[in-house]
């Protein structure tokens, strides 16, 4: 099983790699096209910040400790709150930034919008919590809770397999979250351990709702397109 794992981590990496240099011929041509001034009016800093306890927070509120994580569409940061901000002084986050022109280059302007609005409505122990969600001119950040454990794929990687209580315990939580978002009409469509935390306690969270589909009425209504994660997506849907 360990080197199926590699194997996948392998061919991820390349499939990266290969996409990357697609994306950056793609964000040229739009930069050589496009201003600030073209962006929806939700990619504008006039647009309404989010935050879950009052504060009204910037980028100068937050030191930046290290990179977590690099995504398609920008970087995943372990920062912590200085004496700059008003409550929360020292507390440890991970603040998601994502390049305007990125996401207007590759069409993910729906996705994020999405992600942001499901954030802010889910209040779950299995789920991570948004915040803070605000913007400047080139930029979008999201600050969440910071999941000290790392992801699920990591540990997997690193034990290649899980007793059956373990297994057990991980599934009741993440059928609880799955429950959780079903409840408010909410389908994740991403679900795969890169996007399944650990916290110091051992409980799992998810997190990265970009493919998320919201607003649904869960008992008529039904989707339709293809996403997710091309080694996790079912063989005959592929």
């Amino acid at each position: 099983m360990g080197n199926k794992i590699n194997d996948m981590s392998i061919c991820s990496r390349k499939n990266y790699s290969a996409r990357k240099a697609i994306d950056d011929d793609r964000l040229s041509s739009f930069v050589s096209h496009h201003s600030v001034s073209d962006f929806p009016n939700e990619l504008t800093e006039r647009s309404s910040i989010y935050s879950a306890d009052g504060d009204d927070v910037q980028v100068s509120d937050f030191n930046l400790l290290k990179v977590l994580g690099t995504g398609a569409f920008g970087k995943v940061f372990l920062v912590q709150k200085n004496s700059r901000s008003p409550t929360g002084e020292g507390k440890l986050y991970a603040m998601k930034v994502l390049r305007k022109e990125y996401i207007m280059a590759k069409n993910q302007y729906e996705h994020t919008m999405t992600e942001r609005r499901v954030l802010e409505e889910l209040n779950s122990p299995f789920i991570v919590s948004l915040a803070y969600a605000f913007q400047t001119e080139d930029k979008l950040y999201l600050v969440m809770e910071y999941v000290a454990g790392g992801e699920l794929f990591y540990h997997l990687k690193m034990q290649e397999t899980f007793k059956e209580d373990v297994i057990r315990f991980f599934a009741s939580e993440i059928i609880t979250a799955i429950g959780h978002l079903h409840g408010q009409n909410i389908v994740y469509r991403d679900l795969k351990p890169e996007n399944i935390l650990i916290d110091k306690n051992g409980h799992l969270k998810l997190t990265d709702f970009g493919l998320s589909k919201d607003g649904l009425n869960m008992r008529s209504e039904m989707t339709f397109s293809i996403c997710g994660t091309p080694e996790y997506i079912a063989p005959e849907i592929i």
